[in-house]
């Protein structure tokens, strides 16, 4: 007996098989004419190029509803669904006039497919362009009944806007953020932020560093010659443990034991202490709540005399202004002398440091609850691809 092409998951009432077709049997495929040249920056028209983004353009080729994917560059991963006038880059390949199938389901469909049945057509580990058959050889699986092509369809287009939503409100967030960071730290030499907390009168005063952390401790590797050296829960973190922009959430993937501890140069650092990344991926740093040891990426800071919270924002303003002083060029680390050296504005007043933390924890709490609503979406939504489809 033949096995039932159904989905896992599927809408009540429909309990026909679905059939499997060709693309080619279920929409017309060609590839645009137009030049990256023709772009303009603010033109009427969407025009598809060999990005993510669509550019702008002040003529249309096209004027239809169509699906959209790239002929070379990142293969199998940019798509777009356009149904109105349009420019296409010759190098894009496009899927319009669809019969027996609704186009944005089949939007969906491809879009969710494509990238496996590219890669499985070459032997290489990237693949370089795609070839016509590779789209119109490929199997589209579908319901014949347009009402659950629909569905599924309509289901998926929620999904995308609420992501929309959320990365929208994730980018606000962002923005604002870097705002206020420009906006209540002094700049430019000056003694005093543009926006202040009411209450608060008095010029910040400039310190090295060194000055409010008073001890400061380097990292190592425990010897790897013994297992039970790593079966601790000592936390040892490495750079790519911290993600950028996150000061508070480090995800360490190997723990140490005390012994392993004792029989290694690294040294434990006590809570409260600020790890700064000085080596590979400068510029990260987080604020550590309980006892940890690092790798040698590391200048950790402790015993501060500044408000834990403002220290880390601080340090986080300073570092992110010197890298953007010299974007374009490779800093491949600073020493621990360098940083300790480094000059910070401070307000006097402990009740403004803390307030002026709490402030941009609250807003790092906001950034990184939007983050997970958008993590949990992408996972309902590649479920959905996987289980709604056959």
């Amino acid at each position: 007996m033949a096995e039932r092409k159904v989905p896992r998951i599927r809408f009540k009432g429909f309990e026909e098989d679905w059939e499997q077709r060709k693309a080619k049997e279920l929409c017309i495929i060609g590839t645009g004419k137009s030049n990256t040249q023709d772009q303009v920056e603010d033109g009427r028209y969407p025009f598809y190029i060999r990005s993510d983004v669509p550019a702008r353009s002040n003529k249309y080729l096209y004027d239809c509803e169509a699906v959209i994917t790239i002929g070379d560059g990142n293969i199998g991963r940019v798509f777009h669904y356009v149904n109105g006038k349009f420019d296409l880059h010759q190098r894009c390949y496009k899927m319009s006039e669809f019969h027996g199938v609704w186009g944005k389901y089949f939007f969906y469909f491809f879009s969710s497919r494509f990238y496996d049945r590219a890669m499985k057509m070459t032997a290489k580990a990237t693949v370089d362009s795609v070839r016509l058959e590779m789209i119109s050889e490929m199997d589209i699986v579908k319901p014949l009944d347009f009402r659950e092509q629909r569905k599924i369809a309509a289901l998926i287009t929620d999904l995308d806007s609420l992501l929309s939503l959320h990365q929208r409100k994730l980018e606000k967030l962002k923005i604002l953020k870097k705002a206020m960071l420009e906006k209540m730290f002094p700049k430019n030499g000056a003694k005093v932020p543009e926006i202040r907390f009411s209450g608060f009168t008095d010029d910040w005063e400039q310190r090295e560093l060194g000055k409010f952390a008073a001890e400061t401790r380097g990292g190592g590797t425990p010897t790897t010659s013994n297992r039970t050296y790593w079966n601790g829960d000592i936390p040892w973190i490495q750079s790519s443990d911290l993600k950028e922009d996150e000061l508070f959430e480090v995800k360490p993937r190997k723990y140490v034991s005390n012994i392993g501890l004792s029989r290694s140069a690294t040294q434990l650092v006590e809570a409260n202490s600020i790890a700064v990344v000085t080596r590979v991926g400068v510029g990260k740093l987080a604020l550590m709540p309980n006892s940890y040891t690092t790798s040698q990426d590391f200048v950790s800071l402790s015993r501060l005399q500044v408000a834990p919270y403002f220290a880390v924002y601080s340090i986080y303003h300073m570092l992110q202004e010197e890298l953007q002083v010299v974007q374009g060029t490779s800093i491949k680390g600073m020493t621990k002398e360098d940083l300790l050296s480094k000059s910070l504005l401070i307000p006097v007043d402990i009740g403004e440091q803390t307030r002026l933390g709490c402030l941009f924890y609250k807003i790092d709490s906001l950034l990184s609850l939007h983050q997970r609503k958008l993590e949990k979406l992408r996972q309902i939504k590649k479920s959905m691809l996987e289980r709604m489809f056959v």
